[in-house]
């Protein structure tokens, strides 16, 4: 008997099962209200990561904490009937339910389980969020790291979503 597959949902994450903010914007407007992140852009390119780490280590010089990112981030919460949308996907019509997204896994991790959405979700692809001890700093690696792959999108150097997808 061949196994059934199941129907697969991917969603990105900022401003569509987070609809009310882009994260990385979010914690920047928060937690350094004197920065433009998209400013940052032009100065720390390539990889929205290497972006996303300046603007950890300026967080880090202010003098906020890890712990300071993750009460920011218990602002934000999926609504509930995107939840409860996501919910039924995944429990009543057996949907395999996936993230794609830019964003990293400590900020998707912290607003799921903060939503209570966590439970319904099967597999999140995103860049890598660790915590370096030695500096007592968040690091974000990219989700992948290679060279140009001949996509005909316009992806960057971190995360091509439709090789995540493949």
């Amino acid at each position: 008997m061949a196994e059934r597959v199941r129907p697969l949902v991917v969603f990105d994450f900022d401003r569509s099962l987070c609809t009310e903010a882009d994260t990385d914007d979010y914690i920047c407007e928060k937690l350094l209200p004197e920065e433009n992140l998209r400013e940052m852009c032009n100065q720390y390119l390539p990889g929205w990561q290497n972006v996303i780490n300046h603007m950890l280590s300026l967080i880090k010089k202010k003098g906020l904490t890890t712990a300071d990112i993750e009460k920011c981030l218990a602002s934000l919460v999926i609504p509930a009937e995107v939840v409860d949308t996501v919910k039924r996907l995944h429990d009543d019509l057996g949907y395999d339910i996936y993230i794609l997204s830019d964003a990293n896994t400590f900020w998707i991790d912290r607003v799921l389980k903060g939503s209570h959405c966590d439970s319904y979700i099967d597999k999140i692809m995103t860049n890598v969020a660790k915590y370096n001890e030695a500096e007592d700093l968040l690091v974000i690696e990219p989700f992948y790291a290679g060279p140009a792959h001949g996509c005909p999108n316009s992806c960057g150097t971190n995360m091509c979503k439709g090789q995540g997808i493949a």
